[in-house]
């Protein structure tokens, strides 16, 4: 026998065992009816969001009073898209399309969640309770339950023939209360031996039917994982895009690409247009120099104070010679030693 049977059958009230059965039953329609209507109005939901999606990404391009910022500056200052683009840099150029394309995605997945919400969720609770178990047992129960009906209607007649007998012993009420009494024995054994069979199909029904909420709601579940994998995976491949943006090199190339259409001398980023300096080196003045240029730099320096340094030792040197040459330059020669001491003639005939 069945768990249903064992615990309702032999209950002394055929029709308040009905009643009890019938009530969980219900309620489990009830909700199934609910949860249905509930992922329905969830699905439009679903659908309203990617229409306010698809507007927005429209409007980015639309009719001019509906212009974004972007847009307005491009007519302000005179600049077309393209050349707008140029001058934010591709980094933040592409962050800006990721974004808008960004949109378009995600009234992708939305409209595919919510179209499979319907199919897959929704329009099977709907129909469960139209067709099968369901309504099979809904038959059964509509039979029962004018039964039961009839049997509660049964015990008001055997209350008042039995309230109207006491009053008068009347042989009139004696027989309207056997009858009444008779009647109520017939419904209530008619209705307690169709009750086991409508125990054992609403144990059925009832079990059946949770199990196939469980899997309805744990693919509902599932749907909305996957939706929610989706957004996260959209979201950290945005956070990947805007933590790969150096904000230092994109304003270094911008001036670099700036200064070489400007014919400017100047530097960018540590790129530069070389000067010459005194001795044909870069000039090391002004803006910051790389260290592999301050090293060649320095090394410059280094080799023009060592050659300085060489010259002028050499200048030194030749200035001694200078100094001791024209001392032996203005010393009388030996010939006029001998001229004032020996006289001219020696010095002649020497």
């Amino acid at each position: 026998m069945s768990l249903y049977a064992d615990a309702f059958s032999q209950a002394r009230n055929p029709a308040a065992a009905f009643h009890a059965v019938q009530l969980r039953l219900s309620l489990e329609r009830a909700l199934t009816a609910d949860l249905a209507e509930l992922l329905s109005e969830r699905a439009q939901l679903e659908l309203a969001y990617v229409k306010s999606l698809q507007r927005l990404q429209q409007r980015l391009h639309s009719a001019p009073h509906h212009k974004d910022s972007l847009s307005k500056e491009f007519e302000a200052l005179q600049v077309d898209r393209k050349t707008a683009d140029q001058q934010l840099g591709p980094a933040w150029t592409g962050l800006r399309l990721s974004l808008e394309n960004e949109l378009a995605e995600t009234a992708t997945s939305h409209q595919l969640w919510a179209d499979k919400l319907a199919k897959q969720v929704h329009d099977p609770l709907r129909n469960s309770l139209t067709k099968g178990d369901w309504a099979r047992w809904n038959a059964t129960e509509a039979q029962l339950a004018a039964e039961t009906k009839e049997y509660h209607q049964q015990v008001e007649k055997v209350q008042k023939a039995q309230a109207k007998q006491t009053k008068s012993s009347k042989a009139s009420n004696q027989s309207k209360l056997l009858q009444a009494q008779s009647q109520l024995s017939s419904l209530g054994s008619h209705l307690a031996a169709a009750l086991p069979a409508f125990l054992d199909q609403s144990q059925r029904l009832d079990l059946s039917h949770g199990a196939f909420l469980k899997e309805a709601l744990v693919r509902c579940g599932t749907l909305t994982s996957d939706l929610g994998r989706e957004r996260m995976e959209a979201g950290e491949r945005l956070t990947v895009q805007v933590l790969g943006i150096d904000e230092a090199v994109e304003a270094e190339e911008w001036a670099l690409r700036e200064s070489i259409k400007l014919g400017s001398t100047g530097t960018a980023g540590g790129a530069t247009m070389p000067s010459i300096g005194e001795f044909g080196e870069p000039a090391t003045t002004g803006a910051a120099v790389p260290a592999s240029r301050q090293v060649r730099s320095d090394s410059s320096v280094a080799d023009r104070s060592d050659a300085a340094s060489t010259r002028s030792a050499a200048t030194s040197r030749t200035n001694n010679d200078r100094q001791r040459g024209g001392s032996c330059e203005y010393t009388f020669p030996p010939c006029h030693l001998l001229f004032f001491t020996f006289g001219y003639s020696s010095c002649s005939e020497g």
